[in-house]
């Protein structure tokens, strides 16, 4: 009787765990267990994307397939408007030489001759100016003669005045011999300067607008024109801007030659857009032909010549640059300065930019 009594428990027992076991297994099929999460891949749409699982462990977020669903919530690609307009600036004579190299050495600051005027400098896409001191190593320190040079540190202060390009198309620039004049190139280049030798061209794609900037030696009236006339011609139909800058005419003298009036124009009929020109230390009218304008001669920007009050005065000339539907469209202002001291340019306080009586024109434009 006993053992009837422990089989029918046997039994019971076992029935007992069939039906766990069936119920179970009716769970595991009606509510199967998620062993792979669904992720959502943010790919920054508008809505998330449903990736379904293809693995058992999560994706790597930069690892998920991608889907077809374009990515809409992405920030749209707008490309921003870039106004065709380039900001150049102009100066005239930086010679660094003689009692600016030693000034400099004196303070031992080579930056001193721009602390009056870098802001405005630096205010540009391009500044340019004419270097008339090889820069080389072993430079001796004099205050007087025509054989000028500058320390190495003078490249501190084109940099911290904001100098883009400097021509070295000038009778200055062999003063030191060729060699002079490569360590001049290369000191320039290693500080991000281009130094343009005479005939040389630097091309910049600025805001759109393409610019190119060519320096000439003309101080021996040696320039072949018909050559120079066809190569300008040539840059000129494959850029937006090209400005020249040219080493020419008399020295101290208050107007521009009739040769550098006539080449000027000359360069302006073939695609030159802007003439700018050094040597005559003095300033020189300003005259709009055409399209184009010539600045004869900007005057000394760094000097140490001060005999004369004509070679204490300059401008500083901050061009607009703007292309237009069928043409350039060349807007300038003119900031005089006055040296009066050795090697440092500062702002002249005049009612009217336009009324310092040293700033001669003319440009009809001009108040």
């Amino acid at each position: 009787m006993k053992r009837v009594h422990f089989w029918r428990a046997i039994l019971g027992l076992g029935l007992v765990l069939v039906i766990i076991l069936v119920g179970a297994a009716g769970m595991s099929f009606l509510f199967p267990a998620d062993t792979s999460p669904l992720v959502y891949a943010e790919n920054i749409q508008d809505t998330p994307t449903l990736i379904e699982p293809i693995q058992t462990a999560v994706p790597v977020l930069n690892e998920l397939p991608q889907t077809s669903v374009p990515m809409a919530t992405q920030m749209a690609s707008i490309t921003p408007t870039v106004v065709p307009k380039i900001r150049l600036v102009l100066v005239g004579d930086l010679m660094l030489a003689r009692s600016v190299n030693a000034e400099c050495l004196r303070r031992d600051d080579f930056t001193w001759p721009y602390h009056e005027t870098a802001e405005i400098l630096r205010d540009a896409d391009l500044t340019v100016g004419n270097l008339e001191t090889p820069i080389v190593t072993g430079c001796p320190l004099k205050d007087i003669g025509l054989r000028f040079c500058a320390d190495p540190r003078a490249v501190e202060g084109l940099t911290f005045a904001g100098f883009d390009i400097v021509s070295l198309a000038n009778n200055h620039a062999l003063n030191y011999e060729q060699e002079g004049l490569d360590e001049t190139v290369r000191l320039l280049s290693d500080a991000q300067i281009v130094g343009l030798v005479d005939g040389a061209l630097v091309v910049y794609e600025i805001n759109g607008m393409s610019i190119g900037i060519i320096a000439f030696d003309n101080t021996d009236w040696q320039l072949p024109i018909e050559e120079t006339m066809a190569k300008v011609e040539e840059i000129a139909s494959q850029v937006d801007v090209l400005v020249g800058y040219f080493h020419w005419g008399f020295e101290n003298q208050p107007n521009a030659s009739h040769y550098q009036q006539d080449l000027g124009k000359a360069l302006i009929d073939v695609g030159m857009d802007i003439v700018a020109g050094a040597h005559p230390h003095w300033l020189q009218p300003i005259e709009r032909y055409k399209g184009g304008i010539s600045f004869y001669s900007l005057g000394n920007f760094v000097t140490d010549q001060m005999g004369l009050e004509k070679n204490k005065e300059s401008v500083i000339v901050s061009l607009t640059l703007e292309k237009g539907s069928d043409r350039l469209l060349i807007d300038y202002d003119l900031t005089p300065v006055k040296t009066y001291e050795v090697g440092q340019p500062r702002l002249v306080n005049c009612p009217n930019k336009y009324a310092c009586d040293f700033v001669p024109t003319l440009d009809p434009l001009l108040p």
